[in-house]
């Protein structure tokens, strides 16, 4: 789990990755994300680096710099809640888990039922841990754990320093006991004065893929040790995080975003685009919109008299059936204050115009590259629908790196 504090909108996030998420490793390795850190750490019997290399990919699979990282162990996080006196839950739907293991390879069936519920160590943790009965498994367990997380923040906001000494001691020597961290005590120290200042923050909560209809992420099948296991991937394809990042973006206003691109989704709009960027890069954008449900064909370069350090749009109605979702979205996204008035034209060698950059018809005829500069092979465009909202996108600077 990521928390992100965002002081300039005042708001904790609470981001929370799917155990089943496939990453590409630095060992060049495909493996489940929940493995990185103990397989980092077997490798380099060091927890600092294995902590270093899990922060990595998740900084890559969010698109957020992690400045620090902490690891609590199941005593830790038992002690942590007793010492606090136990945290008030609103538990959404009656749980009985006969499989929650007892750690010694049996069970100890763990229940609760619907409403609300104060919860000591042992039952916090089976509650933040269960996952087998839930109905959608993972992702429930992450929206739980996230509920507990929130109210340990407003437990340790209400500490008083001078009535609750004893508890901040306690909590001290269960930290240093139990928790391993790049940060110093000191550090500790300063960022507990600060942060508990805060419950005039929004918190945002986020479960990467947990909605189906809307998911950055699709089922997949993989082998690992010579038997054939589930995963889950980017719909828009592998090691294309980009989706997560737009999500993650817009979490404060989510519901919103996922109308913005339902809308864009139902357009289907035609869009050409040529772009700058690095092959790699590119063939990531070109992926994220074809799995927005835009048909996008790949151009080539962008002409030399486009070639800046700024990203441009043309869009042109024509008769009766413009995409104004997609456009607003690609503005957005792209950080495009205005829109060409006019087609592109790239200059031939002698000084005159060349052919009409964007125009569909003509590249509907002659597929080759029509920029002189293009170093790629264009793709055969899907057919323009008639009455449609031509786009062009022309693409200097990418919007997904940090």
């Amino acid at each position: 789990m990521l928390v992100e504090i965002d002081n300039k909108n005042e708001s904790i996030n609470f981001i929370s990755i799917p155990r089943d998420l496939l990453v590409y490793t630095e060992d060049g390795y495909y493996r489940k994300i929940n493995s990185v850190y103990t397989t980092a750490y077997d490798k380099h019997q060091n927890q600092h680096r294995a902590l270093g290399r899990l922060k990595r990919e998740v900084q890559e699979i969010t698109g957020l710099s992690i400045n620090h990282y902490a690891r609590v162990n199941f005593q830790g996080f038992k002690e942590l809640i007793n010492t606090l006196g136990g945290v008030t839950v609103d538990v959404k739907e009656t749980i009985n888990d006969p499989y929650y293991p007892d750690g010694n390879r049996g069970y100890d069936p763990f229940s609760i039922e619907k409403g609300e519920h104060t919860l000591q160590g042992e039952r916090a943790l089976k509650y933040a841990r269960t996952r087998y009965t839930s109905d959608q498994g993972d992702f429930d367990r992450a929206l739980r754990q996230q509920q507990v997380l929130k109210q340990i923040r407003h437990k340790l906001s209400d500490l008083h320093g001078v009535w609750d000494a004893n508890k901040i001691l306690n909590l001290a020597r269960t930290a240093k006991q139990n928790l391993k961290t790049d940060l110093s005590l000191n550090t500790i120290q300063r960022l507990y004065k600060v942060y508990s200042q805060m419950d005039g923050y929004d918190t945002n909560s986020f479960v990467i893929g947990r909605n189906p209809d809307q998911s950055a992420l699709k089922q997949d099948k993989r082998t690992f040790g010579g038997e054939r296991g589930f995963v889950l991937v980017p719909r828009a394809g592998e090691e294309n995080y980009w989706e997560i990042h737009e999500k993650i973006q817009h979490m404060d206003a989510l519901n919103a975003y996922e109308r913005r691109r339902s809308g864009v989704k139902n357009e289907q709009a035609t869009v050409s685009m040529y772009s700058s960027l690095s092959e790699d890069d590119t063939e990531k954008l070109q992926s994220l919109f074809d799995s927005y449900g835009m048909n996008v064909t790949l151009e080539g370069d962008v002409p030399s008299r486009l070639n800046t350090n700024e990203n441009y749009l043309y869009a042109a109605s024509q008769n009766t059936n413009p995409v104004p979702n997609t456009r607003a979205y690609l503005k957005e996204r792209f950080d495009i204050s205005s829109v060409l008035q006019k087609r592109e034209k790239e200059q031939s060698e002698n000084g005159d115009s060349g052919p009409e950059l964007g125009t569909l018809e003509r590249r509907q005829q002659n597929t080759r590259s029509v920029s002189s500069e293009s170093t790629r092979t264009p793709r055969v465009p899907s057919a323009h629908a008639q009455g449609t909202e031509e786009i062009i996108l022309y693409i200097n600077r990418n919007p997904f790196q940090r």
